[in-house]
C-alpha cells in the first residue's frame, strides 16, 4: 500500500545496477545537453538523439520507467511529485559518472536532474518520434560532436564485441 516504498525499492534497483541506465560513456552527453543554453525544443532533439545511443535493452528499460513517471506527474497536485522532484530523486540512479567523486556529483547534479526532467517532461517527444535527422544536429557545439561521435563509436565496439561472443 506505500507507494513511497515502492519509489524507494525502484530507484534502489536502478542504483545498484553495475552500470546505470543512462550508461557511463553517455555520462558527458546528457550532462552536457542540459548546459547548452539552447530552447527547449532544441534540447528534447539533442535527447531524441542521445537516448538512440543507448544499447536496445536500455532503451526500452528507460523508456518504460520515463513513461510511467511522466504518468505520475498528473498527479503532481496530490503527489508533490513534480517532474523536478521525480528528477532529484530518478536522476543519481540512472545517470552517473564511472568515477564517482563528491567535487564530480556536486557539479553536474543540476544537470543531471535537467536531463532527466526534460526527458519526463516531453516523453513522447523524446520516446515515441523519430529524430528529426538520422545524422547529428548541424548546430551541435564542436565539444557535443564528440561526445556523440565516441559513445556512437563506444556502441559499435560493445556491439561488435558482443556479436563475436555469441558467434
Amino acid at each position: 500500500k506505500n507507494v513511497h516504498l515502492v519509489c524507494a525499492l525502484l530507484r534502489l534497483f536502478f542504483r545498484n545496477l553495475e552500470e546505470p541506465l543512462l550508461t557511463f560513456y553517455l555520462y558527458d552527453v546528457f550532462i552536457s545537453i542540459s548546459k547548452l543554453d539552447v530552447n527547449e525544443d532544441t534540447r528534447v532533439e539533442y535527447l531524441r538523439h542521445a537516448v538512440r545511443l543507448l544499447p536496445a535493452s536500455n532503451l526500452l528499460v528507460l523508456a518504460s520507467l520515463i513513461n510511467l513517471l511522466s504518468k505520475a506527474i498528473v498527479h503532481e497536485d496530490l503527489s508533490k511529485m513534480s517532474a523536478l522532484n521525480l528528477a532529484i530523486v530518478f536522476a543519481p540512479s540512472l545517470l552517473r559518472p564511472k568515477v564517482e567523486t563528491i567535487q564530480i556529483l556536486m557539479a553536474d547534479s543540476e544537470f543531471a536532474n535537467k536531463s532527466v526532467e526534460t526527458l519526463i517532461q516531453h516523453y513522447h517527444a523524446i520516446f515515441n518520434e523519430q529524430p528529426q535527422s538520422q545524422s547529428l544536429p548541424s548546430d551541435l557545439p564542436e565539444n557535443m560532436a564528440g561526445y556523440f561521435t565516441r559513445a556512437k563509436e563506444t556502441v559499435l565496439r560493445e556491439s561488435q564485441a558482443k556479436l563475436e561472443l555469441n558467434v
